[in-house]
């Protein structure tokens, strides 16, 4: 679907768009292990954000170009990423977008062991998604803290965030699951709705059709009593012409 929408996108010139789908084309490839491709595809995002000036948009494919760095376990280069893409961010006010960047530069500075500095990453990523209820970032936070108190050894902190992560990560999974349910309802109602419109068609083409019978049947009938009503007619004229008395015409 998004290799669709840069096809299309590039049909008609609109980089901004093309550019958009760049970005989360790049996490699939990441995802299915393809670093290379995912770098040059991040790589043609960066391009074109800069190319149309979508300073927002570059902050996030500065992020999706971290992350493949961080893959690569190039980590000073993940880092200057991730930094250029929390500054744009926080410049642009995106929440979100700043509480993914906290908690990717947090896990980089914990494989480095500066774990001050990613404890610091993970609150910060905790802090702006309870005030925003950013709940899919804030269990992630909260996971992040629990794997780095279990490398410091803290167990009792390691516990404790693990009981907070499993209790958000629940609170996402049944908001999830009430989506889903809602989307099977959207997609009920649409399925009635597609019905409804289908009936609605063939009453629309049953009522096309009875309409072109009456056409039809009017078109026969005017043409089979025109030759009938011309002969009268004719007749009539004829009669004018030899009868001249007025009761009989």
């Amino acid at each position: 679907s998004y290799q669709k929408s840069i096809e299309a996108s590039l049909k008609i010139n609109a980089l901004d768009t093309a550019s958009n789908a760049y970005n989360p084309l790049s996490g699939i490839y990441l995802n299915q292990g393809d670093i290379d491709l995912a770098m040059s595809t991040i790589e043609t995002s960066i391009r074109l954000k800069k190319q149309t000036n979508d300073i927002r948009g570059l902050g996030f494919a500065l992020y999706g170009r971290g992350k493949i760095f961080a893959a690569r376990k190039e980590y000073d280069a993940a880092l200057i990423d991730f930094n250029s893409s929390e500054k744009i961010l926080t410049d642009a006010k995106d929440k979100l977008g700043m509480g993914m960047v906290y908690n990717k530069t947090g896990i980089v500075h914990s494989v480095l062991g500066n774990f001050d500095k990613a404890r610091a990453y993970f609150e910060k990523a905790i802090g702006i998604s309870e005030e925003f209820n950013v709940q899919f970032i804030l269990f992630k936070a909260y996971y992040n803290l629990y794997e780095l108190a279990k490398k410091e050894g803290n167990t009792a902190g390691a516990i404790n965030y693990l009981e907070k992560y499993l209790a958000h990560k629940e609170g996402v999974i049944n908001n999830e699951t009430y989506n889903v349910i809602k989307s099977y309802d959207a997609l009920a109602k649409i399925e009635k709705l597609e019905q409804s419109v289908k009936s609605q068609r063939e009453k629309s083409e049953i009522i096309e059709n009875k309409n072109a019978e009456l056409d039809s049947f009017f078109y026969r009938v005017s043409h089979d009593l025109k030759g009938p009503i011309s002969t009268l007619l004719g007749l009539h004229q004829v009669a004018k012409m030899e009868i001249k008395d007025e009761p009989a015409l």
